[in-house]
């Protein structure tokens, strides 16, 4: 018999039918690090060198469904700050489409949640999938405050080798 997603078990009369299936291996993707990244509040991401990758295997193109999880000090787990579907048309290393900057400082966590591949095929990764040393699929962002210099004396005007005193400041 022959079931499909409209009919079930129907009966074969012809004994010489034969089917061909073409299965197509799950796609698969991870990050070339995990290592924390950092950036200012309000800028992007400038150090583009250690940025980690996303290695995607599978038929291209690809679309890549990630997510970015804020530290939230009110409750004791990961809030979602943003979720978004990025396209990579390349197998193997691909740059992380991270067209954004973090507003609010803090630690942020981004997470590949899953791949489809040109094949239509899908893969979804678990939460012990995500935390993988061989394959990373995570990674931890800090997002600093903008420092400012306060200004404590200064005459009013000033001469070379004048000193004057300042703080340093962060915005919590």
């Amino acid at each position: 018999s022959v079931s499909d997603s409209n009919y079930r078990n129907v009966p074969v009369k012809d004994a010489n039918l034969k089917f061909k299936l073409r299965v197509f291996e799950l796609p698969n993707a991870h990050l070339t690090s995990n290592a924390v990244q950092s950036t200012c509040a309000g800028h992007p991401f400038v150090d583009d060198q250690h940025r980690p990758k996303v290695v995607a295997t599978g038929k291209a193109p690809f679309r890549i469904n990630q997510e970015i999880y804020i530290d939230s000090p009110a409750s004791k787990d990961m809030q979602l700050y943003d979720s978004s579907e990025i396209t990579l048309s390349l197998l193997g290393e691909n740059d992380i489409i991270f067209n954004r900057s973090f507003d609010i400082s803090g630690i942020y966590e981004y997470r590949l949640k899953s791949i489809v591949d040109g094949n239509g095929c899908t893969r979804s990764f678990s939460d012990s999938e995500l935390s993988d040393k061989k394959q990373p699929r995570s990674f931890a962002i800090r997002s600093s405050p903008e420092p400012s210099i306060l200004l404590l004396s200064m005459n009013q005007h000033g001469c070379i080798g004048d000193q004057i005193e300042f703080s340093l400041h962060r915005t919590p």
